[in-house]
């Protein structure tokens, strides 16, 4: 009877590693275009501390990693959430360049929004490279958080998202995000119209018939959303920041 305990004592404590307890082991993110398109759920239940500290919180613990490709833009947001009936509600975020045996902490963050009471944690970098892999360690913020499951996303919100035109999926992209006097739309042939709105929903540019390049130099630095208005009816709207 000992022995079976042993054995089943010791088979969960295997299964309760996660795969991506270690940086060897990280787990692929898909990019999407908002955090609910790329979010996953997952969970840190059993593991343990790998790596140097983050930056930004050294009673931070028991991390599992993940690691991402680099969109065409060059921008990509990682960001972690609360999970339904889950106890885990406090994390710390790295993210890094490099591999696992030569890592450099691009940056780092504790709290998202602790005003408001949300103890998770986002990064949002620009200027990457793309194509490059980044890889993520989520942590837990101390010794008194209980593990659990959370979501986690890595996502570009400066990306159109792939739509359906003309029975054939093209990704239309606006770049570059930021920008300093124009942008430029990959695919202008089913766009018929283009709005540019202020934060405030205000429409500061409206342009018929629009080319491939916009100029946008007269706009002052802050956050835009552009809207393409689609041949078929449809609108694409995405934000886009003027430096």
């Amino acid at each position: 009877m000992k022995k079976l305990l042993f054995g089943l004592v010791f088979l969960t404590a295997t299964f309760a590693n996660a795969q991506n307890d270690n940086c060897s082991g990280a787990t692929s993110l898909t990019v999407g275009n908002n955090f609910t398109s790329g979010a996953v759920l997952v969970g840190n239940t059993g593991a343990s501390t790998d790596g140097v500290l983050p930056s930004c919180n050294s009673e931070a613990l028991e991390n599992i990693w993940f690691k991402v490709t680099v969109p065409p833009s060059g921008n990509i947001t990682i960001e972690t959430a609360a999970a339904s009936g889950s106890l885990f509600d406090d994390s710390v975020l790295t993210v890094y360049s490099g591999n696992c045996t030569t890592l450099t902490e691009i940056d780092c963050n504790d709290d998202k929004d602790v005003d408001n009471g949300d103890y998770f944690s986002l990064i949002s970098l620009t200027g990457q490279v793309p194509g490059t892999t980044l890889y993520i360690s989520v942590w837990k913020y101390s010794s008194d958080i209980d593990n659990g499951q959370f979501k986690i996303s890595a996502y570009d919100s400066a990306s159109l998202s792939t739509n359906e035109v003309s029975g054939n999926k093209k990704i239309i992209q606006v770049y570059p995000n930021p920008f300093n006097k124009e942008l430029s739309i990959s695919d202008i042939s089913k766009v018929k119209g283009i709005s540019v709105t202020d934060i405030s929903g205000k429409t500061v540019k409206n342009i018929e018939k629009p080319s491939s390049s916009i100029d946008l130099s007269d706009l002052v630095k802050g956050i835009y959303f552009i809207t393409l208005k689609m041949d078929d009816g449809t609108l694409k709207t995405t934000k886009i920041i003027k430096k």
